[in-house]
């Protein structure tokens, strides 16, 4: 059903328009005679409204909660006004204001989706802009992005087009963001604003290479905080801009926007009759905490957003850390047979399984290296299905190698800046504009999930490609690298329609390309390459904090110097602590097993089915809360706990780890119980005592630990009437 309705019958016949329910109650309605529309979502209300033929941004808080300072004022000019649109073309930059209104129509996506999009025109330019809103029912997330027409008979430069672009009221803002590069991802900081602009950009081709594509926004005079996410894995930007005296009207306020970079930094060129669609991005507030905001947007990830694996968090084992690059096939044995033993589920054969001569400059040509499997891979393939486990391969399928068979035969295959090719000495990045490049990208991953029937592919991309790109006339300029992501997208859809029992891992040189876009298409992801156990701890706080920890993929590897050894006289204590850090996600093994004592082996097969009866089941679908501070990636100090709570609230299951300089008690106040309802407590396995939920919230649970690097895991379940 979709309801639809011009200004002219607002303004002139002041024509009442009702929303009927698609669910229990309409999501999004429109009041005629308020002239304004209200976009709900779980606890959130977002509203536009009319005002002299153009649409404003009113508020977005909690319902209930206390409304932004500045109300609706018919008395108001438009500088008074907030916005949540913004357009930066050659010679200006254009708002809300700039833009009447011609019609809006809402949409019934799926019983609890709904869908306003809300159209304008130019009022001094051949410019026709959709706004897209969609609310997603109980999770308090709503999502848009913009659609700009080109109406005139001129092309049309466009510097910036943001996803989100918000002009919010004066006030005292804490901003927390993630940074990092590889190994170092997702360090979250907390500033106050100040008056200026405060930028955050990632030029290198990969979204995750620098900062994530997160933000956590605290107004520290109302308590409303929001988070919001772009779901776009290449070139993008966000600034918080606190205005100066530029007027008496704007001074204070804050423009937050966030949306893609065009290639070369510059600007797209819209011939007449072309469109441009930005990326999506979700958004939420609340009057909570980090934790309660991000909930919300893992809620809606889950629903709506990632894909649906055929099968629950596999434990995996990958031989990259064990085995290298040039492994031997019976040391590839060995690894699958105590893989098996230990209860691993998938076995991933990493790189080196295709190369002959060097694996990095030899991606591309996917055939298997007879020197390391004279039989072929097959014969791989069948011991370790023979072992009882599935089988999966690694590919970099966007690159090809300098040395590639496939380079010298299609030389024009690549992305060109300035008529050279875009390459790191090693690699060079295929360029999916050109329909020759993606048709063979969509048969080479169908031929070998196909041949060697694979149940996992981990796609990797250890390249940076930039923002210089020739653009050849291949598609609208400025958006070579913004059209090649979006036609990987695709070709990741395909991949799966095409083999609906796979599992695709996404991969960047770690998490450099971690985004919720590119986990649109793909059922998890690698959180870093860095994989020594105290900075993992920080890694997987920050991976657990933007994404649902089920997608968040981590390995035990080894004590340090990612090597996969670990000193065989360890005690059990420090083996525990190494193999559970990863388990705060999906967890996998990439150690020589083949060195480890039969203890450790036994040790390792216990922890293993520890994680799969117990903590694999909470933390699919689970509420987080982050009951400590992220952990420094240096020296990590203290305590660290991470709890996950199922939807109904009966289990939770928190994760508990004693740092260097840290007392040997700590207490743990957690949330997300029934608090009248009765828990038993255990803490490894072994049952303390039974308390009432509001009890154990309020007054916490005690851990104790003897020595530091140890870990102690906490299980709380509802009692059962």
């Amino acid at each position: 059903m979709k309801i639809y309705i011009s200004i002219k019958k607002i303004l002139a016949f002041g024509l009442l328009i009702m929303c009927f329910p698609y669910s229990s109650f309409s999501q999004i309605t429109f009041d005629a005679g308020a002239k304004s529309w209200l976009i709900r979502s779980g606890i959130n209300e977002y509203r536009l409204f009319l005002k002299d033929s153009s649409v404003y941004f009113d508020n977005f808080t909690p319902k209930k909660s206390v409304d932004w300072p500045e109300q609706i004022d018919s008395s108001k000019d438009f500088l008074h006004l907030h916005y949540d649109f913004s357009i930066t073309t050659e010679t200006q930059t254009l708002t809300s204001k700039d833009f009447y209104f011609i019609s809006h129509k809402i949409i019934d996506i799926q019983p609890d989706v709904q869908e306003l999009v809300v159209m304008f025109r130019g009022k001094n330019n051949a410019i026709l802009v959709e706004k897209h809103y969609k609310s997603f029912f109980k999770t308090g997330v709503i999502t848009k992005n913009v659609r700009i027409k080109n109406i005139g008979t001129e092309e049309l430069t466009i510097e910036k087009l943001p996803s989100l672009c918000w002009k919010m009221p004066k006030a005292t803002y804490d901003l927390t963001y993630m940074q990092g590069g590889g190994g170092k991802e997702r360090s979250l900081k907390t500033e106050t604003l100040v008056p200026g602009d405060r930028l955050f950009q990632t030029t290198s081709g990969r979204s995750t290479n620098q900062f994530a594509t997160w933000f956590f926004l605290q107004n520290k005079t109302t308590g409303i905080s929001y988070a919001a996410d772009l779901a776009y894995s290449g070139n993008w930007e966000m600034n918080f801009k606190i205005y100066q005296d530029t007027s008496q009207y704007d001074a204070g306020k804050l423009e937050v926007s966030i949306g893609l970079i065009f290639d070369n930094s510059e600007a797209a060129i819209i011939k007449p009759g072309e469109s441009l669609q930005t990326p999506e991005v979700s958004f939420t507030s609340t009057s909570g905490n980090i934790d309660d905001a991000t909930n919300q947007l893992h809620a809606y990830q889950r629903q709506y957003v990632f894909p649906k694996p055929a099968f629950p968090m596999l434990v995996q084992f990958n031989s990259w850390y064990a085995l290298g690059g040039n492994p031997k096939l019976e040391d590839i044995k060995k690894c699958v047979e105590l893989a098996a033993e230990i209860g691993i589920e998938v076995f991933v054969m990493d790189a080196g399984w295709y190369n002959h001569q060097d694996w990095s400059r030899e991606v591309g040509d996917w055939q298997v290296n007879e020197n390391i499997f004279p039989k072929g891979l097959e014969e791989l393939v069948d011991y370790v299905r023979g072992k009882g486990l599935k089988f999966g391969l690694w590919v970099e399928i966007e690159n090809v190698g300098t040395d590639s068979k496939i380079l010298k035969d299609h030389p024009d295959w690549v992305y060109t800046c300035n008529g050279s090719m875009v390459t790191d000495k090693r690699r060079t990045a295929l360029n999916l504009n050109k329909p020759e490049v993606r048709q063979w990208m969509k048969s080479e991953l169908n031929r070998l999930v196909k041949k060697y029937n694979l149940d996992w592919i981990k796609i990797d991309y250890n390249l940076s490609p930039g923002n210089c790109f020739d653009d050849e006339g291949l598609t609208m300029k400025g958006t070579i690298h913004y059209n090649n992501v979006l036609i990987y997208y695709n070709i990741l859809d395909e991949l799966q329609a095409e083999n609906p029992n796979l599992i695709i891992e996404n991969c960047a040189s770690g998490g450099r390309r971690f985004d919720t876009g590119i986990m649109q298409h793909t059922h998890a992801s690698w959180v870093s390459d860095e994989v020594d156990p105290l900075p993992s701890l920080a890694l997987g706080y920050g991976a657990n904090t933007q994404f649902s920890s089920e997608i968040c993929n981590q390995w035990m590897v080894g004590d340090k110097n990612r090597d996969g050894k670990i000193d065989t006289t360890c005690t059990p204590d420090w083996f525990n602590f190494l193999l559970r850090v990863p388990m705060n996600g999906q967890f996998g093994i990439s150690s020589r097993v083949y060195e480890w004592t039969q203890s450790m082996i036994d040790q390792a097969a216990d922890q293993i089915k520890m994680y799969k009866e117990h903590i694999r089941p909470v933390i699919m679908g689970s509420d987080t809360y982050h009951l400590t501070q992220q952990p420094d990636m240096k020296k990590p100090e203290g305590w660290m706990a991470i709890q996950y709570v199922s939807p109904d609230s009966k289990k939770s299951i928190v994760m508990t780890y004693r740092l260097q300089n840290s007392e040997p008690v700590f207490n743990l106040k957690v949330r997300g119980l029934n608090p009248n309802e009765a828990y038993k407590i255990l803490i490894e396995q072994k049952q303390t005592c039974i308390l009432n939920g509001n009890k154990i919230m309020e007054e916490g649970i005690s851990v104790s630990l003897d020595s530091i690097w140890s870990s102690a895991i906490v299980k709380i379940e509802q009692v059962d009437n």
